[in-house]
């Protein structure tokens, strides 16, 4: 009998220690990537946020806020939001949303690629 209870906790023991120690993030700036964005036009706005404009089949654009996953010093802030001063290719990750809030929840992006167009 004593054997038996011993190869039982010997099994689950086994079942808890073979958990993965460095499980993939589901949501933040080290999650898998959603989708990927190249060549986007972009406006930066401050507080490592920027706002890309997105062109949707029958060419209607559409802008979306993001906040970037690196923090940068390099960027400049648009003068004219209207007139986007960027242009950005880079990966989209998912938020973290932690429940309603009166605020707008950007996205998360990594920057891959930045050129300056004004």
């Amino acid at each position: 009998m004593k054997t038996k209870c011993y190869v039982f906790l010997l099994f689950i023991f086994l079942g808890f220690s073979c958990k993965d120690k460095n499980p993939v993030a589901d949501c933040g700036c080290e999650s898998p990537v959603i989708k990927v964005l190249e060549n986007v036009k972009a406006s930066y706005i401050g507080s490592n946020t920027v706002l890309l404009r997105l062109r949707n089949t029958g060419d209607v654009v559409n802008e979306e806020l993001y906040q970037l996953c690196s923090k940068t010093d390099s960027l400049t802030i648009t003068p004219d939001i209207k007139n986007p001063n960027y242009t950005v290719s880079g990966k989209v990750k998912n938020s973290c949303f932690s429940g309603p809030t009166f605020t707008v929840q950007a996205q998360l992006f990594e920057i891959t690629e930045i050129k300056k167009t004004l």
